[in-house]
């Protein structure tokens, strides 16, 4: 059922927290890890640092392959990270982080979506946004989500969500 077991990371740390809980589930589940990094596009226009100045467009394409490789290097990375016996994939994609997580989850025939949150609430979740919160109204497959302490960074048991039905789960 849980054949591969997506995990999409952003670029910090906190969102790598997930990784040993996804291991364990992968192992005890004999499921696949595909881990993912969603790169934004480049704007077509970008601007310089001078006023009026616009930098060609194929600086934005540079800059675009240039974040492309930064994230495949960071993945490869925390692929490094996983315990052997685990299988692990990655994959890189540009674009709209939504709907490159949700594609990569169809594309793998995903089982499950693992992720981290910020945990963000009131005026700090309207100003930025949850792409986990999109992911799990959007996605139609179970996501756990985690949400480290936001002192320690560290994953706090009691703030595990079961974000596909919405409840709290406590220890």
């Amino acid at each position: 059922m849980y054949g591969s077991i997506l995990v999409p990371l952003a670029d910090n740390r906190r969102s790598a927290l997930i990784l040993p809980e996804a291991s364990r589930l992968a192992s005890a589940l004999g499921a696949r890890l595909v881990l993912m990094r969603v790169v934004p596009p480049q704007p077509e226009t970008v601007y310089g640092s001078g006023e009026g100045e616009l930098l060609p467009p194929q600086w934005a394409m540079e800059r675009e392959q240039q974040d492309l490789a930064a994230a495949e290097r960071d993945l490869r990375a925390e692929s490094r990270k996983i315990p052997a016996g685990v299988p692990v994939e990655t994959v890189v994609r540009c674009g709209d982080v939504v709907e490159e997580i949700l594609c990569v989850a169809a594309e793998h025939r995903c089982g499950m979506i693992a992720m981290s949150t910020h945990g963000r609430s009131g005026i700090d979740h309207l100003l930025h946004g949850s792409v986990t919160e999109l992911v799990v109204r959007r996605s139609g497959l179970p996501v756990l989500v985690l949400c480290p302490s936001p002192d320690t960074g560290a994953l706090n048991p009691r703030r595990r969500t079961r974000a596909a039905t919405g409840a709290r789960l406590h220890a």
